[in-house]
């Protein structure tokens, strides 16, 4: 009986821990070079850039935009900033954050997007950023690739635009950043299209305020998705 009674002492404080808010949530997290986390995940994403595990910012913005109404929702990151400076008329609007669900290897961000008219319901959207925990494949885990799938359910179409930058490849902002794009076709019929981003002068083994300075960054998407650089 005393066993019992601890075990079920157990299952509930596991029960309640997983409905705590830390401060921060796993994002891209595969390796110690490769961890990006919502920063402050206590306040809506949109609030600051995703960090590094050190704490320093790194560039990761996803944004949604609504053909209808010209209205643009971010979601991740501070797109806002530029498309605030720009002065392109852009009608930035936010969506109602909805909340976080995280567990080992995914966090969910979920938000609500108006379509501004009276008669068409919120669209809800759910970003959800998977880090696999394979422990019965060693090779599976020693892979550094992380995903990012976008659900969406409503009756309206969005877009949605995903922005990545140099602080991947390098923690000295003063370093200059090389890139290419990359399209493959698989025998499957699958498409990809690939940005491939590295240091212009990679230095081998070497540490910049604990991120790497050699590598190369692969940043994919289905190979019917608009581009630019």
């Amino acid at each position: 009986m005393r066993f019992l009674v601890a075990a079920a002492a157990t299952l509930l404080a596991v029960a309640d821990a997983s409905m705590l808010t830390p401060p921060v949530l796993p994002l891209i997290v595969r390796n110690p070079y490769l961890s990006t986390w919502l920063n402050n995940a206590r306040d809506v994403p949109w609030s600051r850039w995703p960090m590094f595990w050190t704490g320093q910012e790194i560039g990761f913005s996803v944004l949604a935009s609504v053909p209808d109404t010209g209205a643009v929702y971010p979601l991740l990151g501070r797109p806002q900033d530029s498309l605030e400076a720009g002065g392109q008329g852009y009608n930035i609007s936010f969506p109602t954050y909805l909340g976080a669900k995280y567990d080992a290897s995914v966090t969910n961000l979920t938000y609500s997007i108006p379509h501004n008219t009276s008669t068409q319901e919120p669209l809800e959207l759910v970003l959800s950023f998977l880090s696999p925990v394979t422990p019965t494949s060693t090779l599976r885990q020693s892979i550094p690739a992380a995903y990012l799938t976008v659900y969406v359910r409503g009756s309206f179409d969005v877009d949605v635009y995903i922005d990545l930058n140099g602080q991947w490849v390098s923690g000295d902002r003063s370093s200059k950043i090389t890139w290419e794009l990359e399209q493959t076709n698989y025998e499957d019929a699958k498409k990809l299209k690939t940005w491939k981003v590295k240091r212009q002068g990679e230095q081998l083994f070497t540490e910049w305020n604990d991120r790497a300075e050699w590598g190369m960054l692969h940043f994919s998407g289905p190979g019917d998705v608009r581009h630019e650089s």
